[in-house]
């Protein structure tokens, strides 16, 4: 009798434990599930986040972000530049908001030399101009770093310091600082006078006037004749000149011969002729090639070196920031004139509120 009476228990009891484990099964299988789900969902947004695409589009607002912190730095170091000119020009008079402009920048840089001889090293760029139109309309200051050859010009006509180095390879760089009187500026003529220190040990006051005039030969041709006079007080004092002839072969496009001589009371004369071309690569890239003679004429006329060299110069990553190349070859006869290799690389950067 108790036997039967517990029939029933065990059969409720079996099917409600067969209840419970299927209920178990299907717990553990969901939470399986979910599991492999979330794991996927997981994998893909990883693969999305760090796809290529979603990497470029980091990496283009990473650089927008660069180039917006660039040019900002750049507009306050030109201001304070603009401004501190602005007030030592209103020192000498009354400065009108609306119609007066201060146009005063700051070229900074950097460069690396190299040459055969043993020239191996990196130096400094640094030029400002400071303009004070109330003092005098054409009045400015010039702070540059230059080479120990103030007054001896680079024949092949860039006017912009990349060939410091002398013929036989060597660099000598120094600061000066000038101030600087336009005398007279039109097409034709241009008269400057400058009054300046070198700042070599001891201290070097300098005075220099310049006197250029442009001759107009026909639409595509133009000469121009140079003179200096100079005179860097207990160092040395004479003159250069200089003339040459330029051919526009186009708008982007020049030929020019260029011969040079210089003088003084410590060196004979000295003379330079040569020959370039130069061409505008659009807006951000231009390019010249050079190739010259360099002579004395005491003890006797002679050549000293002959020289071949290129000069490469784009903007990069901003309009104002600019990487150039300048590689040249020299055959010196101080060398026996075996060829002697030199490299210039640099950056320089524009300091300045204007676009460029």
């Amino acid at each position: 009798m108790k036997f039967k009476l517990l029939l029933p228990l065990l059969f409720i009891l079996f099917f409600s434990e067969a209840y419970s484990e299927n209920k178990f099964d299907e717990a553990l299988k969901k939470a399986y599930d979910n599991v492999v789900n979330s794991i996927k969902k997981t994998d893909k947004s990883i693969k999305k986040k760090f796809s290529l695409k979603n990497l470029n589009d980091s990496l283009r607002i990473s650089k927008s972000s660069i180039r917006n912190s660039l040019d900002t730095q750049r507009f306050r170091l030109g201001q304070l530049v603009e401004k501190s000119a602005t007030w030592a020009d209103g020192l000498f008079g009354e400065i009108d908001p609306e119609s007066y402009q201060n146009h005063s920048y700051i070229t900074l840089g950097t460069y690396y030399d190299w040459s055969k001889n043993g020239v191996n090293e990196v130096n400094i760029r640094f030029r400002s101009r400071v303009h004070l139109p109330i003092l005098k309309k054409k009045f400015k200051l010039v702070v540059t770093s230059t080479s120990e050859s103030l007054f001896k010009e680079d024949i092949s006509g860039t006017n912009d310091d990349f060939n410091e180095l002398d013929n036989n390879g060597n660099n000598d760089n120094t600061f000066t600082s000038a101030l600087g009187w336009t005398l007279k500026q039109t097409k034709k003529l241009f008269i400057d006078l400058k009054v300046g220190l070198k700042f070599d040990i001891p201290l070097e006051p300098y005075v220099k006037t310049q006197l250029i005039r442009h001759f107009k030969i026909n639409p595509t041709w133009t000469f121009d004749f140079e003179q200096n006079l100079f005179s860097i007080i207990n160092d040395e004092t004479g003159s250069t000149t200089a003339f040459s002839f330029s051919k526009r072969l186009s708008d982007n496009r020049l030929v020019k011969q260029r011969t040079y001589g210089i003088i003084s009371d410590l060196r004979d004369f000295e003379w330079s002729h040569g020959y370039s071309y130069f061409q505008n690569l659009g807006s951000t890239r231009a390019y010249s090639i050079s190739a010259d003679i360099n002579g004395v004429t005491e003890p006797r006329f002679r050549q000293e070196s002959y020289r071949v060299g290129a000069h490469y110069r784009q903007s990069f990553f901003r309009p104002w920031l600019f990487l150039y190349c300048s590689p040249a070859l020299i055959f010196p006869r101080s060398e026996n004139w075996n060829g002697v290799t030199q490299v210039r690389i640099g950056v320089d950067a524009i300091i300045s509120t204007r676009s460029l």
